[in-house]
């Protein structure tokens, strides 16, 4: 086995006044290591404007001459600057990395830099997204609105499941338990639940409770509009009147599961600032990744690899199996649909961060997008 070794060139705004001269610059860090004894440096990127210095490719061939092989430390926030955050499903956080990312690797390229080290990921951390206020205009993993990703034929299936079903057989559903009640005005929203499988971990941080308690209250709203303006007991209905109401709460029933699907394509595509909205994203996304044997939509091989990958780590860690690992921590499902699975983000999170920089590694050359 071959060992290269090398030193690391320091960044110009850590070195003591009377160094920094020879940290000014892409040529001047490389030369950086002709007097530490070693043929390779790993030149520290400040900067994307360092690239710009005049007649870099030149210099750099000299250095080459020199013996000196180099590679790009690409931008860190460890360097106080800002960075591309290649795993943000913010839009404009999203164009902005790609295309850092677009014009480092090309123009490191084109100097003859051996490799370009990335930092992988330094985002906000998933758990910390619910006290950061963030636009709300969501991408998928190749930068396109995360609004035209779930309308595509082959994703609609992820608008049902968070819905909790389509929304001809949603009314139907809802509408046979509320006519099941004895005291209708007395619905609730477990009542509701109980034929309704939403999403409500998503609902909660896009319409502020669950669907359920949206659609109940609804209800509530227009069986008491109902008997206020029409001045009628709903222990003893006419014919009439029942058929009346029985239109009128379908009718609710439909509008407010129409609505809610509207409100929440309106939130993936708002600008406006909410706390932590990028989560709505990687929650679409891991169900997306997930995928459903039921409905034969394939697991992605990511979220497989890297989700079993984790969950084997931290059992290790703690001595036990995976089984007895998942049964500690009260997982019962490995679904973003799990509660308890949900909570340990840590197994799922990665995956989906990887998805999205793959998606920018998939389409290098693409700049901008509509």
């Amino acid at each position: 086995m071959v060992y290269v070794i090398g030193v690391s060139s320091g960044i110009f705004g850590a070195a003591p006044p009377e160094e920094r001269l020879q940290y000014a610059g892409l040529y001047k860090k490389a030369q950086y290591c002709i007097t530490k004894g070693v043929q390779f440096v790993q030149i520290d990127l400040e900067s994307i404007s360092e690239f710009r210095e005049p007649d870099l490719k030149r210099k750099m061939k000299e250095i080459e001459k020199l013996g000196v092989k180099f590679g790009i430390h690409s931008e860190t926030r460890a360097f106080g600057v800002e960075v591309a955050e290649l795993d943000s499903a913010i839009e404009t956080d999203y164009k902005f990395g790609h295309q850092r990312l677009y014009e480092i690797i090309k123009r490191a390229a084109d100097i003859g830099s051996k490799y370009v080290l990335i930092h992988s990921s330094e985002s906000t951390p998933f758990l910390f997204l619910e006290r950061t206020t963030q636009p709300a205009s969501l991408v998928d993993y190749y930068g396109k609105p995360l609004s035209e990703f779930l309308e595509k034929n082959e994703n609609k299936w992820i608008i049902d499941w968070l819905m909790g079903g389509k929304i001809p057989e949603l009314v139907e559903k809802i509408f046979n338990r509320w006519q099941s009640l004895e005291n209708k005005l007395e619905i609730s929203e477990n009542d509701i639940k109980s034929v309704l499988p939403s999403q409500d971990f998503i609902w909660r941080e896009v319409i502020g409770y669950t669907l359920p308690e949206f659609i109940r209250r609804s209800i509530i709203s227009t069986m008491e509009n109902f008997g206020i303006t029409r001045d009628v007991d709903f222990s003893n209905l006419s014919d009439e009147q029942l058929q009346s109401l029985n239109r009128h709460i379908r009718d609710t029933i439909r509008s407010r599961l129409t609505d809610a699907k509207i409100h929440f394509f309106d939130y993936v595509r708002s600008r406006g600032l909410h706390y932590g909205p990028e989560r709505i994203a990687y929650y679409i996304i891991a169900k997306h990744m997930e995928g459903d044997e039921e409905k034969g939509i394939t697991q992605d091989s990511l979220w497989k690899n890297i989700v079993n990958s984790s969950l084997n780590f931290f059992a290790k860690d703690e001595n036990k199996t995976v089984e007895e690992w998942l049964r500690s921590r009260g997982i019962k499902r490995l679904s973003i649909e799990d509660e308890n699975f949900r909570r340990y983000n840590y197994l799922w999170v990665p995956a989906v961060s990887a998805k999205y920089i793959w998606g920018h590694l998939k389409n290098p050359e693409k700049k901008t997008y509509p």
